[in-house]
């Protein structure tokens, strides 16, 4: 997920609505003349308040954890219990604008750069250690601020223009309730684009959100594991009871439906999982056929190394087509591989049709010579 895909998180209808509910609530409530009577509005105006804080940071979390819906903004958010760590952001925000209202100018400007500088560290922080502390701790910043790399200061230029578009926003003579609403979706924004980068950045952050391409792999990768697994059980099944055919046809299914990358992976789990079946005849008919795929397929390397293993297991060992030894041959004599390629060729040779012994006798001429 990039950083401008998680923004839309911010707009999307369970973000809409939080804000279009808690924007009405809170002009309505502090909307009036000050009162006596104003006391009363003080926990509704905070339960509203405190949803939309809790509504941020669980923005920010899922834009970090690469979700592509926006959370639901469940009434547990409105207490003022539950996850604190959404409560280092006000924290942090307030402490630096407050001490750069009462400051001269100079040290006032110095003071919201700084502000805009740890705001998204601190949010990285807590984003990737689920620690709240981290918020406050300049080892985390530090951290946050080698993952991120060249995002920071992007970062801090966005939070900025957010920042200015909700001052503008709440001293523009516009009604209350869209002043308010404006800073909300801001604020919703600023969240969701932090998260943005730190799933952006989760590979520099040593961060493992729970959706990402790497995840999605492995989930899928366990998957076909599993089922690569039921269809080896199916091929040693078949060789036990010496219906070598069946186990072929079955491998043949599976390799079918592999690209190349898994079918190279395939054969080696297998080749690697027969090591163990105890039934030397049927795991030579399999690794013969093994060859043989290798060789249509072009992985003339792979076959070169199943015949190796094969000749280890059984000296004597040899494909059964000519063309697929004189190709393995050739291709162990180029790769310094002389030995080995005149061993395959003399098998070969025991039990080699009258028509294609000549070939193979030039072949192993010409190597040996």
């Amino acid at each position: 997920m990039s950083p401008l895909s998680a923004l839309s998180l911010a707009f999307q209808w369970p973000a809409l609505l939080l804000v279009a509910l808690s924007a009405t609530m809170l002009a309505l409530l502090t909307g009036g003349p000050p009162s006596i009577y104003w006391v009363f509005f003080i926990l509704p105006v905070w339960m509203m308040i405190t949803w939309i804080i809790k509504y941020g940071f669980a923005l920010l979390e899922a834009a970090a954890n690469g979700e592509k819906e926006a959370p639901v903004a469940s009434t547990e958010m409105m207490g003022p219990f539950g996850d604190v760590r959404a409560w280092a952001v006000p924290i942090i925000g307030s402490v630096l604008g407050i001490a750069a209202w009462h400051s001269p100018l100079p040290l006032r400007i110095a003071l919201l750069v700084l502000a805009l500088g740890i705001l998204p560290l601190a949010m990285t922080a807590m984003a990737v250690s689920d620690d709240f502390l981290d918020a406050f701790n300049p080892l985390a910043w530090w951290r946050s601020l080698l993952g991120i790399g060249p995002s920071w200061p992007m970062l801090a230029v966005a939070l900025g223009t957010l920042g200015i578009i909700g001052a503008m926003a709440w001293r523009a003579q516009l009604h209350r309730i869209f002043s308010i609403a404006v800073v909300e979706m801001l604020f919703l924004s600023a969240h969701a684009l932090v998260g943005g980068v730190v799933h952006a950045r989760r590979q520099a952050l040593d961060f493992a959100p729970r959706h990402s391409p790497e995840r999605e792999r492995e989930r899928g990768d366990a998957a076909r594991g599993l089922e690569r697994q039921r269809v080896f059980d199916q091929v040693y099944a078949s060789v036990r009871v010496r219906r070598d055919d069946q186990a072929i046809a079955t491998l043949d299914r599976w390799l079918e439906s592999c690209d190349a990358r898994q079918t190279g992976e395939d054969i080696t789990a297998l080749v690697a999982a027969g090591a163990n079946w105890n039934e030397p005849r049927g795991y030579g008919a399999v690794l013969r056929h093994l060859i043989g795929v290798c060789c249509e397929r072009r992985r003339v390397p792979q076959a070169l190394a199943l015949v190796e293993h094969a000749l280890t297991l059984s000296p004597r060992f040899a494909p059964e087509p000519a063309d697929q030894v004189i190709i393995i041959a050739r291709y162990a004599a180029q790769t310094s591989r002389r030995r080995t390629a005149l061993q395959l060729l003399d098998n070969a040779l025991v039990a080699a049709p009258p028509d294609t012994r000549p070939v193979l006798e030039a072949l192993r001429s010409e190597l040996a010579g």
